[in-house]
């Protein structure tokens, strides 16, 4: 085949034009490297060996602006690659020079992460092990090494948090409820439900006040007293009221 001319592309590219009416475009940096203005002929094989050449220099920019915005994982780069319609063989080849270069290195990005997961957010270690999972980080056995004392801390937190919303539920409920938006940030169910027992938890004793004379009109036709207060106390319990507020209320 014979070289027409080289003509400007858009960006920093050429555009190689053949006879058979082809225009093929190449990386700026490419032809000059590879001094491809001097070809007045190609072979076939010679233009399928430039092109896989060029391939590998695209995809190699394209992964080097994606990790200019922040670290990323051989996952997300091999993700990003193939979305952009980057060939297998050519992914690979651009990872692996990615990986001998330092700009994709597994532990360092760990350690980013970690840091920022401590100090931007109150996640516990199950959802942070998701997260790393999700952009192809399996191994999180350094959560294990973490102290029970941190996510405790961490949890407390998110507690005080949630317990500054106001709110109608009872004790137990308010408890239940917490384990649940514990566990919805990454901790462990039966650990969240552990810590929240020593929780200091205020009851809305209004909220009860209404309820207790909501069961006695309720039952006060039904039973006679004492048997109408042990029925509406057993009541309140059952949603999930503490006995000593419980008794607080009926004792004003």
């Amino acid at each position: 085949m014979k070289v027409l001319k080289w003509k400007k592309g858009k960006g920093k590219t050429y555009l190689l034009c053949l006879d058979n009416k082809q225009e093929i475009p190449f990386l700026e940096e490419f032809v000059i490297q590879e001094r491809l203005l001097f070809y007045k002929e190609v072979t076939a094989d010679l233009l399928n060996e430039w092109i896989d050449k060029n391939n590998l220099g695209v995809g190699y920019r394209l992964a080097l602006n994606y990790l200019d915005k922040k670290m990323r994982t051989k996952k997300e780069v091999y993700k990003f690659l193939k979305e952009k319609e980057t060939a297998e063989k050519i992914i690979l080849k651009v990872i692996e020079r990615l990986e001998q270069e330092g700009y994709l290195d597994e532990e360092k990005y760990i350690n980013a992460f970690w840091h920022d997961a401590m100090v931007l957010s109150l996640d516990g270690p199950l959802k942070i092990a998701r997260d790393l999972a999700k952009v192809g980080i399996e191994d999180t056995s350094f959560l294990a090494d973490v102290k029970d004392e941190v996510w405790e801390d961490r949890m407390a937190k998110l507690a005080t948090k949630k317990l500054a919303k106001k709110t109608k539920d009872s004790g137990a409920m308010l408890k239940q409820k917490l384990a649940t938006f514990l566990y919805s940030h990454g901790y462990d169910y039966e650990f969240s439900k552990s810590f929240i027992q020593n929780l200091p938890v205020e009851e809305d004793l209004d909220n009860l006040r209404k309820e207790k004379e909501q069961y006695f009109k309720k039952y006060a036709s039904k039973y006679e007293e004492p048997k109408l207060s042990w029925v509406v106390k057993g009541k309140l319990q059952s949603k999930g009221y503490t006995k000593e507020s419980i008794l607080k209320v009926f004792e004003e």
